[in-house]
């Protein structure tokens, strides 16, 4: 099966990628956006992956975009709500990103949401570790594609992965 064009339209799909190079497992909110192809082929094991991060434990501090107040127009208890799922994922060990211009399907445009602090480089190396026993097969590797463009400024950026 795969993601129909209407299930990519009305839904917010949490979709991941992994740079096996440094060993980063990346998460994207769709938010109602045009998914990857690759993403969009393999709905089956995306969801697979989704259960396998929504069983994992919490054990990394995070860090939060200082810049999302400016980016979202929002504050207050709506940032505070808006967190709660990227800040889930954070804790679990991922890169998190959302769509950034949401009323626009085919707009390719994330920005960072949060990411993990890792206090210990071995607590990365049992975090990934446990993910890639889970998961044999990560739905893309992005190890040699540069995907993204000032994603480390915490300022939007478009993606690029195919």
């Amino acid at each position: 099966m795969a993601y129909s064009l209407i299930e990519q339209q009305t839904r917010d799909i949490d979709w991941y990628i992994g740079n096996l190079r440094i060993g980063n497992i990346l998460h994207f909110a769709s938010g109602g956006g045009r998914l990857p192809q690759i993403i969009e082929d393999n709905d089956n094991l995306n969801e697979s992956i989704n259960h396998t991060i929504l069983s994992a434990t919490a054990e990394f501090k995070y860090q939060v975009n200082p810049n999302l107040s400016q980016i979202l127009g929002i504050e207050g208890m709506d940032l505070e709500n808006y967190l709660v799922d990227f800040i889930f994922r954070a804790q679990r060990g991922l890169h998190t990103f959302d769509k950034t211009n949401l009323n626009d399907f085919n707009d390719m445009t994330y920005h960072i949401v949060a990411w993990p602090i890792y206090t210990q480089k071995t607590q990365l190396m049992n975090f990934h570790s446990w993910f890639f026993e889970q998961n044999k097969q990560l739905i893309l590797d992005v190890s040699n594609i540069p995907f993204y463009e000032q994603a480390e400024k915490n300022q939007p950026f478009k993606l690029r992965l195919e």
